[in-house]
């Protein structure tokens, strides 16, 4: 997964957010943690970055870095965004662009977003879970079942409901489940209530 900062709009009340685009690795943790040392997340005073909104965008990767990647956000105050275009205001001249047009966080993405603070899913179908699976044959039913657990105790630790493991839970891995606007904040996925402005 990379990371990079974009303005999203101009003016005073505007600013910085993080693009967090691309496979969750399992070194997906430590990067965005170096990231957030780095001068290019660093803002006018030069402190690092904390409560900046994170937006995805993500088929997903390695479940548990992408809960690794939610306990940061939230130890650091993120709000987590996904859906629609992504915008940023800048250039000479200066003017607004798409910096991507359609967005999505499935998979252990989707578990990642769960971590932050505040949460807004801004288009139905963006953010999708599935069955857990392991891509190594050494993963047996006991391990499955132990990791199945973890995400139910995370779930409860972000204040996500479980009824989000369920719907992950009867689909097949090969197969995605995506939530409506509706269904997420049901769930307390989104808890944007009422929904925040773009």
């Amino acid at each position: 997964m990379q990371f990079s900062v974009h303005l999203e709009c101009g003016g005073s009340g505007c600013a910085n957010y993080i693009l967090a685009q691309g496979v969750i690795t399992p070194e997906t943790p430590a990067r965005f943690l170096a990231f957030l040392k780095s001068p290019q997340s660093a803002n006018e005073e030069g402190a690092p970055a904390r409560g900046w909104r994170v937006f995805f965008d993500s088929v997903g990767g390695d479940l548990n870095a992408g809960l690794a990647l939610g306990r940061i956000l939230r130890k650091g105050g993120f709000d987590t965004v996904v859906g629609d275009e992504y915008g940023e205001f800048g250039g000479t001249p200066i003017k607004q662009r798409v910096v991507l047009h359609d967005s999505g966080c499935f998979s252990a993405c989707a578990y990642a977003f769960m971590g932050g603070s505040n949460r807004q899913v801004r288009k139905d179908n963006a953010l999708g879970v599935h069955q857990f699976y392991g891509r190594s044959s050494q993963v047996d039913e006991g391990r499955s079942q132990a990791m199945v657990t973890l995400i139910g105790i995370y779930l409860d630790e972000m204040g996500i409901s479980r009824h989000l493991l369920d719907a992950a839970s009867i689909t097949p891995g090969a197969r995605m489940t995506t939530l409506t606007v509706d269904d997420a904040r049901r769930l307390g996925v989104d808890d944007s209530e009422p929904p925040l402005a773009p």
